[in-house]
């Protein structure tokens, strides 16, 4: 019994590592690891200095706005380029552009 968990747990792990560098690839190719604009409301983080920071509640990264909600880019669900703004209270809003 404690082999198949083992075996299971494993097989989750290198899954969810694929999906990841699969997603994590998407992105990068269709410019999603572009730092949203102005015209979608979203105003820098003087502290930040443009780097990229952790999302809170989540292990996500992406760019503080000024009023303290990280701006995570999310191109996985409609092909668009969009942004969940991850707010300290981990609840999200989705942006779509």
């Amino acid at each position: 019994m404690n082999k198949v968990i083992k075996r299971i747990s494993v097989f989750m792990m290198i899954m969810m590592l694929a999906l990841t560098a699969t997603t994590t690839s998407v992105c990068a190719k269709n410019g999603f690891n572009q730092k949203p604009g102005s015209d979608v409301g979203f105003k820098e983080d003087k502290k930040s200095n443009g780097q990229k920071v952790k999302a809170p509640g989540g292990s996500d990264y992406g760019w503080r706005d000024t009023k303290g909600r990280v701006w995570v880019p999310d191109g996985k669900m409609h092909g668009g380029q969009e942004f969940t703004q991850m707010v300290p209270m981990i609840m999200y809003m989705k942006m779509v552009i």
